[in-house]
């Protein structure tokens, strides 16, 4: 089954990693090996004979010019110094560049999908969704092209469970049959819907959970919203993976708000802030000829350019987190960012 993906909001700072891009500027010359503008696929050996002291002489020089200067407010310490520098520089090439590039292709779409609004009839019923893509946002789904998702499957009970697994998929979690169950439903419900009570597919293996009920914790909006957590479960008859119930008012809407939510800032803390910390330490750490260092740096290309943006675009006052549809803004997603990295739950990180 597929799902449309969040391609606007989600991907415009939130990336892997940024791709390659040919220019490369004379400061930036020492980063040849990495900044080469070559296919990802491209063979890449690094050189033979190189002694230990020569090494070491070089990683001492890196430890004195790549320095863990202060976090950008979301994440763990960011490149300083001179060699910092050179790295942040080329980085914000690469993904600066990139957004430049895709803001342009996207303005234009949206100018064509603007002058075909008729053809969506004022989005009065849910089949007119359907048409949404109809001959447009071309140039922004190349090359792979669009992915029909939700404007073919929307009827189907799947439908909700598995946007779960392709949008947040970490939210998820199995319960135990020893835990104790997060909240009641009416047995009568329960049965129902999954045709045995809640304690029997707890105790079978059966029962998931995806708790956003923290988000309550954080500064609110004026938007409104609702700290929600729900159940899955594993049908018996089907195999397929359901929604059992959620614990709030306008479930489906609430609990998709929280977990698109949870989303960002959750894989900005588990993917970028975990990364970023682990190739922090090896450029201070490693030779430049050493092989590990050779393969995050084809692996991070552009990444120390990514939080930059998504500070610039989304977490600050004013940005995209707090004017959209959350009930809460750019210093609440900041701070989930930071409490999500901190506690263990992504990872954690100390300065070498």
């Amino acid at each position: 089954m597929t799902i449309l993906r969040f391609r606007a909001f989600a991907c415009v700072a939130f990336a892997v990693s940024a791709s390659p891009v040919t220019f490369c500027s004379p400061d930036e010359a020492q980063l040849t090996s990495r900044q080469d503008g070559g296919p990802s696929t491209a063979v890449y050996s690094v050189p033979e004979g190189i002694t230990h002291a020569i090494r070491a002489a070089e990683v001492g020089t890196k430890r004195d010019t790549f320095r863990l200067g202060p976090s950008l407010g979301v994440g763990p310490a960011y490149p300083a110094r001179v060699l910092g520098a050179v790295y942040v520089n080329a980085d914000d090439v690469v993904t600066f560049g990139e957004r430049d590039a895709q803001f342009a292709v996207a303005v234009g779409d949206s100018t064509h999908a603007m002058a075909n609004a008729a053809q969506y009839n004022g989005l009065k019923n849910l089949d007119d969704y359907t048409k949404l893509y109809d001959g447009v946002w071309r140039n922004s789904s190349r090359s792979a092209g669009q992915d029909p998702g939700l404007l073919a499957n929307y009827t189907q009970d799947l439908l909700f469970s598995m946007a779960r697994l392709s949008t947040n998929p970490y939210a998820i979690r199995r319960l135990k049959p020893v835990e104790s169950l997060p909240f009641l439903v009416e047995s009568s419900t329960i049965l129902g819907v999954a045709g045995r009570p809640l304690e029997n597919l707890l105790k079978g293996g059966r029962l998931f959970s995806a708790n956003h009920r923290n988000q309550s914790a954080y500064n609110r909006t004026q938007l409104h919203g609702a700290a929600c957590d729900a159940y899955f479960y594993m049908c018996r008859t089907s195999g397929d993976f359901l929604q059992l119930a959620i614990r709030t008012k306008r479930g489906q809407i609430m609990f998709n708000v929280n977990d698109f939510f949870t989303g960002q800032p959750d894989h900005l803390a588990r993917n970028h802030s975990v990364a970023e910390g682990l190739y922090e330490a090896a450029i201070r750490a490693l030779s430049d000829d050493h092989s590990f260092l050779a393969t995050l740096k084809r692996l991070m290309y552009g990444a120390f350019g990514i939080r930059p943006l998504a500070v610039l675009l989304l977490l600050r006052g004013g940005g995209a987190v707090s004017y959209t549809f959350f009930p809460h803004g750019g210093t609440a997603a900041s701070q989930f960012t930071n409490d999500t990295y901190a506690n263990g739950y992504a990872g954690a990180f100390h300065a070498n």
